[in-house]
């Protein structure tokens, strides 16, 4: 079965210049293979919830994915606009920012779509710091299963 990496919201915006996640994750893929590298890339604009609701205007710009992808998917909100663009026939291992919010959003649609994933909880982190991200993993745990989190030291 093909292997795709999926790598969430790895941009400037969200590491603010600590770049911890970008050098773990490219540290992973010297020893693992996929046969694909995918990552999404969230961008704000005037009229979303966010500044409407949480009053967050941040990444009104598009910005390049801070690890080296074969595909770039561009989202407006925690999940994908639109699954289709990923294969049902492939393993996804999810990795990347915020693990509570946007990283758990995905992995629960993939969930409920059917598809063949885990979430690698180490190569995850949150903007909200470690009680987030930790409250993700768990919230994930209780929502899809243990078996799909990945949360040996090495993968």
């Amino acid at each position: 079965m093909k292997k795709v990496l999926l790598v969430v919201d790895v941009q400037k915006g969200f590491t603010r210049g600590n770049n911890e996640l970008v050098d773990k994750i490219n540290e992973y893929l010297k020893h693992e293979k996929y046969d694909e590298v995918v990552s999404t890339i969230f961008i704000n604009h005037k009229d979303s919830n966010y500044i409407k609701y949480i009053n967050w205007s941040r990444i009104m710009e598009l910005e390049e994915p801070l690890i080296k992808s074969d595909r770039v998917i561009v989202k407006y909100g925690y999940g994908l606009d639109d699954y289709s663009v990923l294969s049902k026939d492939v393993h996804y291992d999810i990795v990347g920012i915020s693990t509570e919010a946007c990283v758990s959003k995905i992995a629960m649609d993939l969930f409920d779509r059917g598809y063949d994933f885990s979430v690698i909880e180490r190569l995850c982190y949150s903007t909200g710091g470690l009680v987030a991200h930790d409250c993700g993993i768990e919230v994930l745990r209780r929502n899809i299963g243990s078996a799909l989190i990945k949360s040996d030291e090495m993968e």
